[in-house]
Parts: C-alpha cells; sequence; structure tokens
C-alpha cells in the first residue's frame, strides 16, 4: 500500500505512515516530507478534490466504449488545430506537441498532467473547490515514451511517461510532463508512492466564496443593484460568525456611500497613482534634477517613456 501523507495548508498537517499518526503544524512540514522522499518522488500532481480519480480529462463521466471515446478525442484534436493555429507564435512540429499544447489549453485529452516541482503540485491542489480536501500524488518514474517510434498517440500499448521538450512557456513555468495510457477509462496507479491530502478547515470555502464575491461589487448593472449587492454580502458576512468577516462588514457598511458613487462617477485615482510613481521613477533613475524645467518636460514625455507603473 503507498504511503498516504496529510497536508493542511495553513493548518494542521496529519501524516500517516502505514497507519501511523503524525502532525505537522506548517508549511515546512510539507517540504520536510519531500526532503524525506530522497528523489524518490520523480513525478508530483495537485488534484484540488481529493474525491477525484486519477482520470484524464477526456474520460471523465465518459459512459461509452472506448473506440467513441478514441474517436471523439481524434475530432478535438483536428477541430483544435484549426483553430489554434492563428493564435500560436510557435507551432507543434507533430501530433504529440498538438496533444500537449491542447492539454494545456483545456481540450479534453488522454494526457494527465504531472510536475516535477512538488510546489507547483501543490498550487493545483489548493486552487479550487474550497470547500473539498485536495490532493497531492507522487510517482516513481515510469517508462519513457519515445515519441520518434510512436507515432500515433492513440497506439500506446501500456502506461508511459512523457518527458515533453517545453516548446510553450506554460509548459516550461509548470516544469510539466504527462502519463499517457491506451486506456483513458482506467485511473492511473503505477508506481505511486505518495498521497497529501490538503485538510481545508470547516468553513474555508465559504470564506473564500465570499472574497470572490465581494469582486461582484464593481460588475452590477447600476446603483441600486449594487447596492442590494453590499447589503447582501454584509449580511452573509456577519452570518457567518467570523470575527474578522464581522470587523470588516461594519466598515464595509460604514463607507458604502462613497463606494457606490463609483456608479454616478466611475473615476478612478489610478492614472494619477500611475503617473505618480512614473515620476518617483524618473527621479530615482536620473538621480534627481538641478533643473526644474529640463524635469517639467520630462515629466510631459512621460506618456512616450518605457517606465513602468511600479507599487
Amino acid at each position: 500500500m503507498p504511503l498516504t501523507f496529510a497536508l493542511a495548508c495553513e493548518h494542521n498537517l496529519i501524516l500517516v505512515i502505514t497507519m501511523k499518526l503524525s502532525k505537522i503544524s506548517s508549511f515546512s512540514g510539507f517540504l520536510k516530507i519531500v526532503e524525506k522522499s530522497d528523489g524518490s518522488c520523480n513525478m508530483w500532481r495537485g488534484v484540488s478534490n481529493c474525491k477525484f480519480k486519477l482520470i484524464p480529462k477526456i474520460a471523465r463521466d465518459w459512459h461509452l466504449n472506448t473506440n467513441l471515446l478514441q474517436m471523439t478525442e481524434e475530432l478535438l484534436l483536428e477541430n483544435f488545430k484549426i483553430r489554434a493555429t492563428p493564435y500560436l507564435d510557435n507551432h507543434p512540429k507533430n501530433d504529440w506537441e498538438w496533444l500537449a499544447l491542447g492539454q494545456h489549453y483545456g481540450l479534453p485529452t488522454r494526457l494527465l498532467d504531472w510536475t516535477r516541482n512538488p510546489l507547483v503540485a501543490l498550487y493545483f491542489a489548493c486552487i479550487n473547490h474550497h470547500e473539498h480536501d485536495g490532493i497531492v500524488y507522487s510517482s516513481r518514474t515510469i517508462n519513457e515514451l519515445d515519441t520518434s517510434i510512436n507515432f500515433k498517440s492513440f497506439e500506446i500499448k501500456e502506461d508511459k511517461k512523457w518527458s515533453i521538450n517545453h516548446f510553450d512557456s506554460r509548459l516550461a513555468s509548470q516544469d510539466a510532463l504527462f502519463t499517457i495510457s491506451n486506456n483513458p477509462l482506467i485511473p492511473y496507479s503505477k508506481e505511486l508512492i505518495l498521497s497529501v491530502v490538503i485538510n481545508n478547515k470547516p468553513g474555508t470555502g465559504e470564506l473564500y466564496n465570499l472574497k470572490e464575491d465581494l469582486r461582484q461589487v464593481w460588475k452590477q448593472e447600476n446603483k441600486e443593484e449594487a447596492e442590494k449587492h453590499i447589503a447582501s454580502w454584509i449580511k452573509k458576512a456577519r452570518a457567518s460568525k467570523n470575527a474578522i468577516l464581522m470587523k470588516f462588514a461594519n466598515t464595509l457598511a460604514a463607507h458604502s456611500f462613497g463606494i457606490l458613487n463609483f456608479y454616478d462617477y466611475p473615476i478612478s485615482t489610478g492614472p494619477l497613482e500611475g503617473t505618480n510613481n512614473k515620476i518617483k521613477t524618473l527621479q530615482k533613475t536620473a538621480y534627481g534634477f538641478r533643473d526644474m524645467n529640463f524635469f517639467k518636460l520630462k515629466i510631459h514625455a512621460l506618456h512616450e517613456s518605457r517606465y513602468a507603473l511600479v507599487g
């Protein structure tokens, strides 16, 4: 049976080794788990819901036979090639690279994403489904796919690892690699040696949803709808019984009049603050200006400069 670890981001972590429990109280505990793997964990995958199986996207919720599955995948890939081509700077050289590119832009394929970086996997285990526990899997390396021999991605006979050349910046940033199976309907289980469960505290999902819901204040159709949205949000925040949220709800209620004025006068101090920061950058770069007239000319020319906004 593979080792099982449980990790809680910002909370307690539970480590289970053959049913023996230990507690870890910080993110550094996860790093210690990685260090203890002694290089035996070569591939990592983060999943935002520990109930999800290690099944590629193309096969999730699929209830028909594998032949229809393959036909569907081939059709999706051909359509992706046609639609994506006008938007690409670097064009894939073969069907394998097309498959990898499609995978990273949401195309359902038989590829299963992995990474060499455990922290990348941890990120993907934490970003969604906050009402559920996430999980990080780790596996020993398996036989490498040779695309010079296996020309067709739909004729693989056994599970393979594919260490793809990072022809796309997104692939490179995630230090990505893949596993591929001849039957995507069967969950991946080969050489799994570690799983890390992200144990979310009760209510974490509710807090996250409230945070995201507050952003919608600026996207209402008119001032009246925005006012209703703020009132609804304040009511939910107070009902959460979270001391910090309740305090913020009171602050929001006190300043709601000024916030709602945005719908009467949709202006922002952002451009002004940005220009001021540009001027600061200009001064720092020149170590000050003794000639004020020259300094004024430089400020007038800021819109043509390449100074980046800072702050």
